[in-house]
């Protein structure tokens, strides 16, 4: 009988209820090796605390052990300032362990770069996500600037984390070219952000309930776009897109991840100016099964400006989708079945968003979209860690 491998994954956060690419990846390695999480106590600071009172959930996590489908997930006692984490407490349960290998998710958070410092002889594999739209809602001269500080600090720990790695990964091409200037050991590898293929899945009866409890009939074309309201996403000029091509069609649009934010307030603002109470559904945040639920409901999923783990997620349930062409998202476009790409720029975006309305639906099957997205599923996607690793 094979022994597996003992993993440490080290992680910032780790929530389960974000369907992140942490938590994919460790649930499917859990499939293949002894996983164990090593996370601070505290929910990442992207998720407001209406956000987590949309979904019961509390700010700090109790430090018992726990197993979460087969992961064994450690949490400990954390600093925290501005989403980085220090807990000595932490590193001392790493150093003490004996692991056959070690994969860090976004070293960015310090606790995750610990292990390059305090644990040796071990395969290591290096995960980042930092990419160019970290700077999309600043000024030009205040995105040098914080660039500049990057590279003085992150940019060093991210040095000194990758000289030993054995295989150092990135989740677009964006974020290789990011990490490959600042990189002292191996390349960085394109390793796509997955959909945990447990989670995000097709189902036509899931499809038939979620409309119909939505209030969608079966001629509506129902376009999504998921996330939480911000500036830099567009969702205001998404939303007098829309309202200028929806006329004569039977197009719906919906938003999930609202709040009592400003930014959602402005959006439902915008859909009163516009009288599209009829036509737009502003759901709240929710956790990643109601969101699948709203992926089987929609018809085409919609992202104007910036890139987002909900483009996977999305095609993990056959949907269609629209995004930017550049180099956050470009290497997802494998289908034309069920990727259309366009040059960035919102009259770009409303005549491909047009076309597809009134091509919806021809072609290939959902199932067969979903199927055709299993390279971007974290079964697949933990297989090239543990790769990376030298373990598979």
């Amino acid at each position: 009988m094979t022994t597996k491998s003992n993993l440490l994954v080290a992680c910032g956060y780790y929530d389960q209820f974000s369907g992140y690419q942490e938590i994919g990846i460790t649930r499917a390695l859990a499939r293949r090796a002894n996983v164990t999480v090593v996370a601070g106590d505290r929910v990442n600071p992207i998720f407001s605390d209406a956000h987590l009172g949309n979904i019961g959930a509390s700010r700090t996590y109790s430090t018992e052990v726990t197993i979460d489908q087969n992961v064994e997930v450690r949490r400990f006692k954390a600093h925290e300032m501005r989403s980085m984490l220090v807990s000595p407490s932490a590193i001392g349960y790493m150093r003490k362990g004996r692991w056959d290998g070690i994969v860090q998710i976004m070293p960015g958070q310090l606790l995750p770069a610990a292990p390059a410092f305090i644990c040796h002889g071990q395969p290591r594999a290096v995960l980042y996500g930092d990419n160019d739209a970290m700077y999309a809602n600043l000024s030009k001269s205040a995105a040098r600037a914080k660039r500049a500080i990057f590279n003085a600090t992150k940019g060093q720990v991210y040095r000194a984390v990758n000289r030993e790695a054995t295989s150092v990964f990135g989740y677009t091409q964006n974020t290789c070219k990011i990490i490959d200037r600042l990189n002292s050991g191996p390349d960085c590898s394109l390793l796509p952000i997955a959909f945990d293929n447990e989670i995000f899945f097709y189902d036509e009866d899931l499809r038939r309930t979620t409309r119909g409890h939505l209030g969608f009939d079966e001629n509506d074309v129902v376009i999504f776009a998921p996330g939480k309201p911000q500036k830099q996403k567009q969702f205001i000029e998404l939303l007098r897109i829309f309202a200028a091509i929806a006329p004569g069609t039977n197009a719906k649009l919906m938003f999930a991840g609202a709040g009592s934010d400003q930014a959602s307030d402005e959006l439902r603002q915008a859909v009163k100016v516009n009288n599209l109470h009829q036509r737009v559904v502003i759901q709240p945040f929710v956790d990643s099964r109601t969101l699948n639920s709203l992926f089987n409901a929609s018809d085409i999923g919609v992202w104007p400006a910036m890139p987002a783990a909900t483009i996977q997620q999305s095609m993990g349930t056959g949907l269609r989708t629209i995004f930017p062409e550049n180099d956050l998202v470009g290497h997802l476009a494998y289908s034309q079945a069920q990727c259309v790409t366009f040059a960035e720029g919102l009259s770009k975006f409303a005549t491909t968003l047009k076309s597809s309305i009134e091509a919806n639906r021809a072609g290939v099957s959902r199932s067969a979209l979903s199927q055709g997205s299993q390279w971007l599923s974290t079964d697949s996607i933990a297989d090239r860690v543990l790769t990376g690793l030298g373990l598979n």
